[in-house]
């Protein structure tokens, strides 16, 4: 975590995960709501993911509040994911059962806890369309320079519920309901050289909470909020974009004003991308690298 070699004892950092995902869908080929699920249009998919982990001093990011620290964590978690999709509309839904012991910064004091603690989580995604372009492609073509999926010109409006309920060792406990809303905009085909794709998001967040963690790393914040999210082609494969949030609670130090900004440059091709970022509350800047399309098993045209 540094070239400077006086500071190596310190700047060790791991995360190790043992993980196991079933393909529930297996277990019901004779169940006669997956024969029409399967016979339908839709995509569905049903899994059960268990896993081990154990970190020392991974990060966490809590947005505008910064970064906290797990400096020890070992835990096992079990994970219900479900997912569907059909006629451009999607819905996901994920239930999480954690159990975990933590060495980690308490919160408000510079001082370490040592607890246990047990987790139970529901998340629901739905994602609806408010208008898509029709559009003639069906497969990615050598028209795709820039991109490894096909661009569909569409306004989306994303809901997402996240509830959690928190347990400690220590009898501390917190409780949360998290609702984010807002739409996708995305324009432009990513075809052309000159500004021919542009994303718009934006998303407003409020939350019902009762209670507080002992811990610093995981305690919800429950400001209500706006983020925003854009990006814009400016030439060939470079794409700029900017991601921010706005505080909405009048009693926040940072209220109504932009927080948490991140900007990106972009250089994309189909079969790569390359992304530079700053992100300005922590003065942090990255580079980072992707390859695109490991797992295509489609059978497009050759081009």
């Amino acid at each position: 975590n540094t070239f400077n070699s006086s500071r190596f004892s310190e700047a060790l950092r791991s995360k190790t995960i043992l993980k196991r995902s079933y393909d529930l869908n297996s277990f019901k080929k004779n169940s006669e709501d997956l024969k029409t699920l399967v016979m339908s249009d839709n995509n569905y998919s049903d899994f059960l993911d268990i896993q081990f982990y154990s970190v020392f001093r991974e990060k966490v990011s809590k947005g505008y509040e910064g970064e906290e620290e797990i400096y020890f964590g070992n835990g096992l978690s079990f994970a219900k994911k479900k997912s569907e999709s059909n006629n451009n509309l999607y819905k996901n839904t994920t239930y999480i059962y954690d159990v975990g012991k933590y060495k980690a910064k308490r919160k408000n004091q510079n001082d370490f806890n040592d607890l246990f603690r047990n987790v139970i989580t529901f998340s629901y995604d739905y994602n609806f369309p408010l208008w898509i372009k029709k559009s003639s492609d069906q497969n990615i073509s050598k028209d795709y320079k820039f991109s490894p999926n096909i661009i569909k010109n569409s306004i989306y409006w994303n809901t997402n519920i996240d509830t959690g309920m928190f347990f400690y060792s220590n009898g501390d406990s917190q409780k949360a309901i998290v609702l984010n809303t807002g739409p996708t905009m995305t324009f432009g085909n990513f075809k052309k050289n000159y500004f021919d794709f542009s994303r718009i998001s934006s998303q407003f967040t409020t939350v019902l909470k009762s209670g507080e963690s002992p811990f610093a790393f995981d305690d919800i914040n429950d400001d209500n909020r706006i983020k925003v999210n854009l990006e814009q082609q400016i030439y060939g494969p470079i794409v700029v974009g900017f991601e921010s949030a706005i505080p909405l609670d009048s009693t926040h130090q940072d209220y109504g004003r932009l927080v948490d900004t991140k900007y990106t440059l972009e250089f994309k091709r189909r079969a790569y991308g390359l992304k530079a970022y700053y992100q300005t509350n922590n003065e942090v800047f990255g580079i980072q690298f992707q390859i695109s399309n490991f797992d295509y098993d489609g059978l497009s045209p050759e081009f």
